[in-house]
């Protein structure tokens, strides 16, 4: 973190966690059974709060598309937790207890819980908003924005802590009933809930926002001792990323939120600021030519979530030259693998094109296609795309370059010739671009020429020939 305050941050704000019930300066309950359903209650009630507060404080901190991800879950875990303990209450713990409250003779029994629920219709519409927003964030429609999810929390979230706070006192009222018949609507409602419930998503969540260390929260939740244990190392495994933003461990003990901030600053420390020259060789595709070690990637062997972690800055800040031949295995294998969303990808990459030079020397003629890396220019706007003239005589890369700047800039910037882009992504199958040096018969000068061949599909050459 960046001060002193913000490394004491932790879930209990912004939005204020409930005090609960038998502790001092709380309403007082003679009732067994309803202090203990208020005492569960409550501590439900600010497991959901701690959740939500650990979005807000880490959200700002988030940056690398798999801590995106991880978050994205992270809060539609939370939405549909809340959602359904919600739907629970209305479905069968709020008819009871009004039906409980009949019996006892309370007055106004009849819609007592009525205000709770016009709260739930106040605040569920926004929340669903927020769940939107999060799906279209982690399939790559919209890009993440920390303010903005920080804003559509603001929306409901006075709402919904007002209404964690009244729930409790409206359940104090009860003290007159049957404290018994309350433990065990509240039993059944729980039991129904854990028999439709996800556990990957909800044990993970509800253990990962306890405070044991909380006033009156020492014993909650009424689990079996294993229970933690199980979670620790079952169920958390489907979505692990997720319960690192959880702002305890597995066994209620509060923990220093994460800090991908900190983490990052180390990352970047380890960043080496030199380019990677990769040189294709037969046995060896990518090699790199400057033999000094290293330049860090081995940090994304180490394991899985390094990997995840560092793999995307590795490739945003590094700036990788590699011919032309080269350039679609290494799109294939390190920016656009299988699966990656183009939007998400990272990656600056030097193409050296080839050139006639180069060929005259006996080499066998290398691919001159950049289709695909013309493609990427378009498709994933993090990633950075150059062509560059390889390594050739001053004589003819002095007069070629220039020339080669002005013809590749529109390949290279599809926002600045889209009617070009639109042709090439509709109608060409292959890009070919290399350089020639003929000499001019009337002044005996080498002159270079830069060559840009569109190969059309089948459909464009019929028209073609027609006409």
């Amino acid at each position: 973190m960046n001060t002193k305050a913000e490394a004491n941050t932790w879930a209990d704000t912004p939005f204020a966690l409930l005090n609960i019930p038998g502790q001092p300066n709380t309403p007082a309950c003679t009732n067994a059974g309803v202090l203990s359903v208020a005492t569960e209650m409550a501590n439900v009630h600010n497991v959901l709060l701690r959740a939500l507060n650990s979005v807000y404080h880490q959200a700002p901190f988030i940056q690398l598309p798999g801590d995106v991800a991880d978050l994205m879950l992270y809060v539609t875990a939370w939405a549909d937790t809340v959602h359904h303990h919600h739907s629970l209450e209305e479905a069968m713990f709020f008819p009871k207890i009004e039906q409980i409250a009949r019996e006892a003779g309370i007055d106004g029994w009849e819609g007592m819980m009525g205000g709770n629920v016009d709260q739930h219709h106040e605040f569920e519409p926004k929340i669903a908003g927020l769940v939107k927003w999060a799906e279209e964030v982690g399939a790559g429609q919209r890009t993440y924005d920390a303010a903005e999810l920080k804003s559509l929390i603001d929306e409901f979230a006075p709402v919904l802590t007002q209404h964690l706070h009244d729930e409790i006192h409206t359940l104090i009222r009860l003290e007159d009933c049957d404290g018994e018949k309350i433990k065990q609507a509240m039993k059944d409602v729980a039991d129904e809930g854990a028999k439709t419930a996800d556990p990957n998503l909800v044990i993970p969540l509800v253990l990962g926002c306890v405070d044991r260390s909380y006033p009156g929260s020492g014993n909650f939740p009424p689990v079996p001792f294993f229970i933690p244990y199980l979670n620790a190392y079952w169920f958390t495994r489907k979505h692990k990323g997720a319960w690192r933003f959880n702002p305890s461990d597995h066994w209620g003990n509060p923990r220093p939120l994460h800090s991908p901030e900190l983490r990052n600053c180390i990352y970047n420390y380890a960043q080496d600021p030199r380019d990677v020259r990769l040189i294709h060789k037969p046995t060896q595709q990518h090699e790199q030519t400057n033999k000094t070690q290293p330049q860090f990637f081995g940090l994304t062997q180490v394991c899985r979530q390094l990997r995840s972690e560092y793999l995307p800055m590795y490739m945003a800040q590094t700036k990788v030259h590699i011919q032309c031949q080269d350039s679609l295995s290494y799109i294939k294998t390190f920016i656009l693998p299988t699966g990656t969303d183009p939007k998400q990808a990272r990656g600056n990459l030097i193409v050296q094109l080839p050139d006639q030079w180069y060929e005259s020397r006996g080499a066998s003629p290398p691919q001159k296609d950049i289709i695909e890396a013309i493609n990427l220019c378009r498709s994933a706007p993090q990633v950075n795309i150059a062509f560059a003239l390889r390594d050739v005589p001053l004589s003819q890369s002095r007069f070629a370059s220039r020339r080669m700047q002005d013809i590749l800039r529109d390949l290279e910037q599809p926002e600045a010739t889209p009617e070009l882009h639109d042709f090439i992504q509709n109608s060409v199958e292959h890009v070919e671009c290399w350089i020639e040096m003929r000499l001019d018969d009337s002044s005996y000068h080498l002159n270079d020429y830069v060559h840009v061949v569109f190969n059309v599909d089948e459909e464009w050459k019929d028209c073609l020939t027609d006409g």
